[in-house]
């Protein structure tokens, strides 16, 4: 992706009612070209300036967003979060102007009418200092959910497959959501995330970010917000290009209120899923009693490598992944002990 930052003003008078440095005129930049001739993929303008006044934040968004509109183009304006400040730290040269933090964040809000975004000038000073609860603002308000980035359709516009085979494993204090990566899609792309939704409602609405729990590069997710009683979660997942095309959704699993344990009669130790694995997979066993419980994993030599369960639980069907990250190729052997119960059986690590 591709984009230029020029000055916030294209020419003097334009539009009605703004005044002050022609980019046009005074410094040979014809921003709107770049626009026309589809040079950039987007245009930040540095609207350095709040509402009112010559340099008006309420015209000059709106004229910038039709300018990047009209052309099928994106726009991410450049807000001065940098103003907020009262005074200059050392060896700075930029103007401080003692702004309210309301400022900055009603042009937030302003930008979701008329931009596809926002940039913040300069992350040192207004952003990550927090000034006046400026960021704090934006975590608990405005940027309270996570957001998929806007799509460049001209750029690219092929969504990757969907992932398949969304698992859970469940135990007292977690849900391990783990899925297979999708196969590659028609423009020979595979994914290079996953979106992992959350819902209380099926089906899931991926089109609203409230829903979104998690994006990240790998096929695996740990929930550690259980529902709590009486209510259930609804999981699917989504992969993403590179360019941010986003695959239909997975299968849908579910953790709460609806699920049925199984009648366990015996002990059961199951062999892993999948097998060969890499780097991640699935163990379970049943147990028909509350019992001490251990469940370690052992390299072809004996030595153990990983204690997956040390402790008391209670009778029904059982979880857990193991994650051989960093382990060498082989084959490697889990052994559950249940009471007097002893079962060991072998899984294959694959690079």
């Amino acid at each position: 992706r591709f984009g230029i930052s020029p000055f916030g003003i294209w020419k003097s008078g334009v539009p009605t009612g703004i005044t002050g440095l022609s980019a046009y005129d005074d410094i040979f930049c014809d921003a709107t070209s770049w626009l026309q001739s589809k040079t950039v993929d987007y245009i930040t303008p540095q609207l350095y300036w709040t509402f009112g006044g010559g340099q008006d934040y309420a015209k000059l968004a709106p004229w910038w967003s039709d300018q990047a509109k009209n052309n099928g183009r994106h726009f991410y304006p450049g807000l001065a979060a940098y103003r907020i400040a009262k005074d200059s730290p050392p060896n700075d040269s930029y103007p401080k102007s003692d702004w309210p933090a309301s400022d900055v964040l009603n042009q937030v809000r302003l930008n979701r009418a008329v931009a596809h975004g926002n940039v913040f000038f300069r992350a040192r000073f207004g952003v990550i200092d927090n000034l006046k609860g400026f960021t704090d603002s934006l975590k608990n308000d405005l940027y309270k959910f996570r957001a998929l980035k806007p799509l460049m359709t001209w750029k690219e516009a092929t969504p990757p497959n969907a992932p398949s085979g969304l698992t859970l494993a469940r135990t007292n204090t977690t849900a391990i959501l783990t899925w297979t990566a999708p196969t590659v899609a028609s423009d020979g792309e595979l994914a290079s995330y996953y979106v992992v939704y959350r819902s209380t409602t099926s089906p899931i609405d991926i089109s609203d970010p409230r829903n979104i729990v998690s994006i990240q590069n790998t096929a695996s997710y740990v929930e550690t917000n259980l529902p709590p009683p009486g209510l259930s979660y609804y999981y699917g997942v989504t992969a993403l290009d590179q360019l941010q095309n986003e695959s239909s959704l997975s299968n849908v699993v579910l953790v709460g209120v609806e699920e049925r344990p199984p009648v366990v009669a015996s002990f059961q130790l199951n062999q892993n899923y999948p097998n060969p694995f890499n780097p991640r997979t699935i163990i379970s066993f049943r147990i028909p009693t509350e019992e001490r419980v251990t469940l370690r994993v052992y390299d072809i030599l004996g030595r153990e490598v990983r204690v997956l369960v040390d402790g008391v639980l209670g009778a029904g069907e059982h979880r857990y992944q193991f994650d051989g990250t960093g382990l060498a190729t082989g084959v490697y052997i889990y052994r559950l002990i249940a009471g007097s119960y002893v079962e060991s059986r072998k899984m294959q690590l694959v690079r």
